[in-house]
């Protein structure tokens, strides 16, 4: 149902609106959204899965948003770090096709969170590394600065959604 709802341009549009920062919102060029044929999901993870890429304008630059539905009945505990894998999916992918790039388009990416309970994994991979919290502080210049937006949608009424 999310993938056939989201999959529309439109819909995905609405949901970008949603969760990013309204600053950041009128720099996408939203109306220009484009559905990216194909999944970056691995195959044994797709029962829990669904992925959306859409490519949009942002400042007249290329770049990407990166959907992924949560359908399981608890947090995946890494999410954190199979984002990070899906959004270098995305660069590897970028990189093929222009092999003369020498810097990256932006990738936004965003979980969607659909369950009975909320959501309490992390959201960034430097919280998954096994650090001491003392010794986090001085390690975190050194540790990956990856973060997933989260849209929990535990706490949104149905009929609303």
């Amino acid at each position: 149902m999310f993938r056939r709802i989201l999959g529309t341009p439109s819909n995905a549009a609405s949901q970008v609106r949603a969760v990013l920062p309204p600053g950041l919102v009128a720099r996408l060029d939203l109306d220009k959204l484009a559905l990216v044929p194909g999944s970056l999901v691995d195959a044994t993870l797709r029962w829990r899965h669904t992925d959306l890429l859409f490519t949009v304008p942002l400042d007249g630059r290329e770049a990407f948003v990166y959907v992924l539905i949560e359908h399981q009945s608890g947090n995946d505990p890494v999410m954190a770090f199979r984002m990070l894998r899906y959004v270098v999916r995305i660069w590897d992918r970028y990189l093929a096709d222009h092999p003369r790039a020498s810097r990256l388009p932006v990738v936004i990416p965003l979980v969607v969170h659909h369950n009975d309970r909320a959501w309490t994994a992390p959201v960034e991979v430097a919280d998954l590394v096994d650090l001491d919290v003392g010794l986090i502080e001085a390690w975190r210049e050194y540790l990956p600065r990856f973060r997933f937006l989260l849209d929990d949608l535990v706490g949104v009424d149905a009929r609303a959604l």
